[in-house]
């Protein structure tokens, strides 16, 4: 209250009519609203200028007192409103590694990358981000329709998501909400990928629940029927489903079914390994040596924590309760899918008609790169994007050194040189 009948309400500015405004004149030299008699203009019970209840003074749309908006009750410059209170740190350092080379017929050169900045994987590019040259030299990037080509139209992608069905787990309440995680694991991923679910005990086997597949409907029916499921041995065979896992997914590699395959195993377990069948070390050699990406979940207080860091080596996680189990599933889904999505397959109408060439692919702006040797003899023209998704094996290769691919190496049909 200004005196004289006016007051400034912090909005319409000093010399407002009083009389406009709905509250008692006899408070106005410690409020101006009527919300408890606190010292803000904007009618709630808190002591702020914003408006909302939630009882800081800053002026922001959280609970906290500083001058963000997020709610961890630092003021960060990050802008956003979550609670993080810190801003990302930039990329430093970009690498490039080969999965996958070949080249092909009519004149088709394809590499398949990996991209990580700092470790994590990177999602975001596009072919623009990409520039090649072939024996130093430039290749235009709108002359030889460079593209990226599906992930799924060259890679198959499968997860393995192997279940503790022990006692443990069973007869303690806590398979509703295993289930649930199951399916939230199974949902985040997509329906690009693949899943296969497997169960242990203290058996000496894994059992099937359900083979890969991308069907989400039989995937839900597979792990709906696990309402009835009845344990056969209470134990836990932790180790022996590890290694039995990753056999499956050998198994699944060395079919070549589908194309090359990107593959990935989620253990789960609520404890130690208490059968005794398999050892630690074995194990942890197994997960070590594997192609295959390995990622632990485990949950409570009862796990070995230095055995299943060890086994997640692409990534352990941690649920120290049961409702924090489908937030642990949802991430480790998270990083497979976005693993997936750093893959980059480019294609590209090579302008050479015969010899030996040297292809470099550089990520733009960055230091990542990677080199490709093949042969383009036998290459002609009339190239379309529409030939990028076929393999050398298709059309018989384009190289003279007794293989079906065209790299320059005389060896078997491998592809990368």
């Amino acid at each position: 209250y200004l005196g004289d009948g006016t007051c400034d309400d912090g909005e319409r500015g000093p010399n407002f009519d009083c009389d406009l405004l709905s509250f008692d004149m006899g408070d106005c030299s410690e409020d101006v609203d009527v919300d408890a008699g606190d010292t803000d203009v904007d009618g709630d019970v808190d002591g702020d200028v914003d408006g909302d209840v939630d009882g800081d003074v800053d002026g922001d749309a959280d609970t906290d007192a500083d001058a963000d908006a997020d709610a961890d009750g630092s003021a960060d410059s990050d802008g956003s409103t979550d609670d993080t209170g810190s801003v990302t740190p930039p990329c430093t350092s970009y690498t490039m590694d080969t999965l996958e080379a070949d080249a092909f017929l009519p004149s088709v050169v394809r590499l398949a990358v990996k991209l990580r900045c700092d470790g994590a994987p990177v999602t975001d590019k596009t072919e623009e981000d990409f520039s090649i040259t072939e024996d130093g030299l430039e290749v235009s990037a709108f002359e030889s329709d460079l593209s990226l080509v599906p992930t799924v139209a060259a890679f198959r992608l499968v997860n393995a998501m192997v279940l503790d069905m022990s006692g443990s787990i069973v007869d303690s309440g806590y398979l509703d909400d295993l289930q649930t995680a199951a399916q939230t694991f199974v949902d985040r991923l997509g329906e690009d990928q693949e899943v296969a679910i497997y169960l242990f005990d203290g058996r000496e086997g894994i059992q099937t629940l359900i083979g890969f597949t991308s069907d989400h409907g039989a995937l839900s029916t597979a792990i709906g029927s696990l309402d009835d499921y009845e344990v056969v041995d209470p134990s836990t065979n932790l180790n022996g489903a590890v290694i039995a896992g990753l056999s499956v997914l050998d198994g699944v590699a060395a079919s070549g079914s589908g194309g090359t395959i990107e593959a990935s195993m989620v253990i789960f377990t609520d404890g130690a390994d208490m059968a005794g069948r398999v050892s630690n070390e074995a194990a942890e050699l197994a997960v070590s040596i594997s192609r295959h990406n390995v990622y632990a979940v485990g949950l409570g207080s009862a796990l070995d924590e230095a055995h299943m860091t060890a086994l997640g080596t692409d990534g352990y996680y941690v649920a120290s309760d049961i409702e924090s189990l489908e937030a642990a599933f949802d991430d480790v889904a998270t990083l497979i899918r976005d693993e997936a999505s750093s893959i980059y397959i480019l294609a590209y109408c090579s302008p050479k008609r015969a010899g030996l060439h040297t292809l470099e692919l550089r990520l733009t702006g960055t230091t990542a790169s990677t080199t490709f040797d093949f042969n383009a003899s036998g290459f002609v023209a009339d190239c379309d994007p529409e030939d990028f998704v076929h393999s050398g094996t298709d059309d018989g290769g384009s190289s003279d050194d007794g293989d079906s691919d065209a790299d320059a190496d005389g060896g078997p049909a491998d592809g990368p040189g």
